[in-house]
């Protein structure tokens, strides 16, 4: 592989690389991207309830379920205000049923701690009761765990 010399680095290695030869490129290539693809996050489908608490639907039985990754951003929106953010919502799910919820807020200095986590839990309950139905299982007060993990000055979206 001949190198021209010129006094640009990013022209010699363009040359360069234009010179190696492509051998073991596409396995290279589809290694990397099966790797990629494992990079996302799974999620776990939820069932849903109706107004009596029931999962099965109709004469069929039919069972309705929701993904976590519809889930979490429902959830991220209902949450975010000027003065807290959504810093992590991890969902646990047993028996295909949504057994808690933990909120991690980041909140603007100066708010009421308390007075956020209180609002947050509320907001995520009626995300829950209303994507989710009505999960005789599921209490807000004992099922959403809320903590703040860092108070910022200003914008708490921007941290």
């Amino acid at each position: 592989m001949a190198v021209e010399r010129t006094t640009d680095p990013l022209e010699r290695a363009t040359t360069a690389l234009r010179d190696e030869p492509e051998a073991g490129w596409v396995e290279v290539s589809q290694s990397v991207m099966s790797r990629v693809r494992t990079l996302v996050t799974p999620a776990s489908a939820v069932v849903t309830f109706d107004a009596t608490g029931s999962s099965q639907r109709g004469e069929r039985g039919s069972v309705v379920r929701v993904s976590g990754r519809v889930l979490t951003p429902l959830l991220r929106a209902a949450v975010d205000t000027p003065d807290r953010a959504a810093d992590s919502i991890d969902i646990e799910v047993a028996d295909e049923r949504c057994s808690s919820i933990h909120l991690s807020l980041v909140c603007r200095y100066g708010v009421d701690l308390n007075a956020e986590g209180r609002d947050a839990r509320a907001a995520v309950a009626a995300v829950v009761r209303e994507v989710l139905g009505a999960d005789l299982a599921f209490d807000a007060e004992r099922d959403i765990t809320v903590e703040v993990v860092d108070v910022v000055e200003g914008d708490p979206h921007a941290q």
